[in-house]
């Protein structure tokens, strides 16, 4: 006959499975892009959206582009260990897209489905335009300047015993006394040259 050994159990042991951290997409309600008025034009995605509790955050953010499309990416991370409150989280974010050195253009840029365009009117570069001269029929003053230019002369003869200080005829008196030259050219002025 054959022994039989009985092996007690071991009493259990409190084993806590922890979840791994479930990753998702954000859901975004609204994109706008915006065109900063710059140079070079810089432009940014805003997003909006609502995380679905309180327990889930704003995780990874990509941006790729393949000619004229931008592919944007804004995912979520959320513990399903935590105790949540099952209330909806508003988020805003914004992405600043890279456009230097873009051609002139409609370019569409999607993230999470939701899919906007902008415009570029121009070349994109950080070099200044190179300004193209006007040929001489275009070319136009800026402002046109006629006259003469004079001397204007004011000479007083001085004072002595018999006779009183007499200004020439290009002077008027002047308020704070004595005399100032009267602002009228007069023929015998010289023109100032140059």
């Amino acid at each position: 006959m054959s022994e039989i050994t009985i092996t007690p159990t071991p009493p259990p042991t409190n084993i806590i499975v922890t979840a791994k951290p479930e990753k998702g997409l954000a859901v975004i309600d609204s994109a706008e892009t915006i065109l900063r008025n710059t140079f070079p034009v810089e432009v940014a995605l805003i997003v909006r959206g609502n995380l679905p509790d309180d327990c889930t955050i704003l995780d990874q953010r990509t941006q790729t582009r393949n000619g004229n499309a931008f592919s944007l990416e804004l995912t979520t991370l959320r513990d399903p260990n935590a105790n949540c409150t099952e209330a909806l989280v508003p988020f805003e974010e914004q992405f600043e897209l890279d456009v230097l050195d873009l051609k002139a253009g409609t370019y569409t840029v999607t993230i999470n489905g939701i899919v906007q365009t902008f415009v570029l009117t121009n070349d994109n570069s950080d070099a200044p335009p190179t300004p193209i001269p006007p040929t001489p029929s275009e070319a136009t003053p800026l402002f046109s300047l006629s006259g003469s230019v004079f001397h204007d002369l004011c000479a007083v003869i001085e004072a002595t015993e018999d006779a009183e200080a007499a200004p020439t005829a290009g002077c008027v008196e002047d308020v704070d006394g004595g005399f100032i030259a009267n602002g009228q050219y007069e023929e015998d002025e010289p023109p100032l040259i140059g």
